[in-house]
């Protein structure tokens, strides 16, 4: 689908390994392999496919962007392997997935985490809306505040309509997983730097304008990038960010007046 050879698109070797420690609950990227615990208590082993794909993105990250791992380029970088963990579920097992992240391993099945509902789990939908996180903790809250990038991507694949926490109203068509996920692919592995955050694409459009170039490029110069992306599917990206972050796209669009003329 990317056209990429391993996380270092250079034939990284892709170790994992398994039974780590006793009732370990939880899964890890250490910079050279993934690991998983068997679980206890609530969980199973942290072998979830989902979780697999969660984890093998943090390679994927840390070589490409190399997101910090804390605030907001932080909640970042948990998101996308949120975005590619559900992705690949949804590749693998096109008739058996859903946007819970870790339902295989939860005994309940009701999973770590929603992407189609982050409040569901105390985690944000909006940009400094409920429960967006301002603390010290877990890095500054890198895996509550990954819900509002989280709800992003479901929006830009799945679709949906509403008001958001600040009482802006949204419809968004979506545009399916083969597009969405090239796009979040895109932006992760070439546009996006250690520091990205949210604020910067919110405040600093003109630092950025260059990520809406490339939309464009996407759509008129280079249309393999992204398959058969439509003008219909940059407006649903503007359409999922504007939610999202408060009427200030998320991915691209520190760019979205921009994104206007262009299409």
């Amino acid at each position: 689908i990317h056209n990429r050879n391993s996380i270092n698109n250079a034939g990284f070797k892709l170790l994992s390994f398994v039974h780590y420690g006793t009732n370990y609950q939880n899964a890890f990227w250490d910079g050279q392999r993934m690991t998983y615990g068997d679980g206890g208590g609530s969980y199973k082993i942290f072998t979830a496919l989902d979780v697999c794909g969660h984890e093998i993105s943090h390679g994927l990250t840390s070589n490409t962007s190399n997101l910090m791992y804390q605030n907001e380029s932080g909640a970042l970088n948990e998101s996308y392997s949120d975005i590619f963990g559900a992705s690949i579920e949804n590749f693998a097992r096109p008739s058996n997935w859903n946007w819970k992240i870790g339902e295989d391993l939860t005994n309940s099945g009701n999973g770590l985490r929603t992407m189609a509902n982050p409040n569901q789990f105390g985690d944000p939908d909006t940009y400094g809306g409920t429960s967006w996180y301002t603390g010290t903790a877990d890095n500054g809250g890198v895996h509550t505040n990954s819900g509002v990038s989280n709800y992003w991507y479901y929006l830009l694949t799945q679709g949906g309509s509403g008001t958001n926490d600040i009482g802006n109203t949204f419809s968004v068509t979506g545009i399916g997983f083969n597009s969405a996920s090239r796009i979040a692919f895109r932006a992760l592995t070439v546009y996006y730097t250690p520091t990205t955050n949210m604020q910067q694409h919110a405040y600093y459009p003109f630092k950025q304008r260059r990520i809406c170039l490339a939309i464009a490029a996407m759509k008129r110069f280079r249309p393999s990038m992204l398959g058969t992306q439509s003008a219909s599917e940059i407006n649903s990206l503007r359409a999922s960010s504007v939610q999202t972050l408060r009427g200030m796209p998320l991915i691209f669009a520190a760019c979205q007046q921009q994104l206007i003329l262009l299409i």
